[in-house]
């Protein structure tokens, strides 16, 4: 592997990683349904339960037919759509970009690029869509306080991909080394 080339970071990924991210959706899902059922959201709050069981679970039985990285790449699109689903319905989009750009955080711990770009895109998709549409996703809040969110989230996406990069490349330098002293041992 030449210097400055990207790792197989994927190796670093355990099943126990997948069951915390698994059991960080089920909590942070209870935690907000049971909130909006407190609220009087009653709908939303039974819906977001459901998705903290639903989503899981579902990537719990396919563990046997996807690998660890595609498993990770589910439950970080799907908690993201939950986000971006829960708080549009409740007009409050804008209240949720740090949660969103905190899911993105916590898919790096899957070392996947197409991951976060994936998740980059449909967070600026909704977003930026959310614009068009401001009385739904965003409800009376100032437009100025939104745009700067938006920028916000991106300068978030930018430095969480630049870190991601780095792990990778210096996964990658490690892995180079290593080879080199095995061979020359051998």
């Amino acid at each position: 592997m030449k210097s400055g080339t990207t790792s197989d970071s994927s190796s670093f990924v355990t099943e126990k990683m997948v069951f915390i991210h698994m059991m960080f959706i089920a909590g942070v899902c209870l935690a907000f349904g049971i909130t909006n059922l407190a609220t009087k959201y009653v709908a939303i709050g039974i819906v977001t339960i459901s998705m903290g069981v639903i989503v899981p679970t579902s990537v719990f039985l396919l563990r046997n037919r996807l690998s660890l990285i595609v498993r990770g790449m589910i439950l970080t699109q799907a908690q993201l759509l939950a986000i971006i689903l829960i708080s549009s319905t409740k007009h409050e989009l804008h209240g949720m970009f740090a949660l969103m750009l905190a899911s993105m955080a916590v898919g790096c711990i899957y070392f996947n690029k197409s991951n976060l770009i994936i998740h980059w895109i449909v967070m600026d998709i909704a977003s930026i869509g959310g614009l068009l549409m401001p009385a739904f996703f965003f409800g009376e809040a100032a437009a100025d306080l939104v745009i700067k969110g938006i920028l916000g989230l991106n300068v978030g996406a930018v430095l969480l991909l630049y870190l991601l990069n780095s792990c990778n490349k210096s996964i990658g330098q490690a892995q180079e080394a290593q080879t080199e002293a095995e061979g020359l041992l051998g």
